[in-house]
């Protein structure tokens, strides 16, 4: 039987020289030189709610990556960070609230994310006081497809700045056998059993899976 992919098989891309939890304001400086594809999405504000769920499903359904809102690109044909106007801290809660409502109601399964807010004032940036970028960190998911309430499964195309429907049926496959393996192992997991020692076999446990 295959074992699922985990995270810990997949080198998640990281565009700056720190970790999710550690990163600060300062760090943004560096996507200057990196441009959106992949594994990178700019949004100058906040969007639709549906548009929120395409974004988050499409880095779950491919390698993972960063959202960023707040954040302006140089443009179309230069796609990398040019401008950091933010989010101004009235609308932040409502931003942050329509982020997790989106990838609770709009995507089945749920994907997991990581949010992070970064404040300024930052002048290496040009973020003012009182406003802020929304980091949003999307793992691979080994629980695919993620599914647009549209009925549709978006994924990330090269340098593509928006995600893409995806329908041929050779990656549609794909993505549902990394699914099967993982709902698979859980299956597995579930019906068997641990051997317990005889002396132990009226005493009460608790079996734990973390996913």
């Amino acid at each position: 039987m295959s074992s699922p992919i985990s995270l810990s098989e997949i080198n998640m891309y990281n565009p700056f020289d720190c970790e999710f939890n550690d990163l600060a304001t300062e760090n943004l400086i560096k996507l200057k030189s990196v441009n959106e594809g992949w594994y990178i999405e700019y949004k100058r504000g906040m969007v639709s709610a549906s548009s929120i769920a395409k974004s988050i499903a499409s880095f779950a359904n491919t390698y993972g990556g960063y959202l960023f809102y707040g954040i302006k690109e140089e443009s179309k044909e230069n796609s990398h960070a040019a401008e950091f106007p933010g989010i101004d801290r009235e609308s932040i809660d409502s931003a942050l609230q329509s982020i997790r409502q989106a990838a609770a109601n709009l995507v089945e399964p749920s994907p997991h994310f990581d949010v992070k807010v970064l404040w300024g004032a930052c002048d290496s940036i040009g973020l003012l006081e009182n406003r802020a970028i929304i980091c949003v960190r999307v793992p691979f998911s080994s629980n695919c497809p993620h599914i647009h309430k549209s009925g549709l499964i978006y994924r990330r195309v090269a340098d593509g700045s928006e995600p893409k429907p995806e329908n041929d049926r050779f990656i549609l496959d794909n993505l549902w056998k990394r699914g099967e393996a993982n709902r698979e192992f859980i299956r597995s997991w579930i019906e068997n059993l641990p051997s317990l020692l005889k002396e132990n076999d009226l005493n009460s446990y608790i079996r734990v899976l973390l996913s």
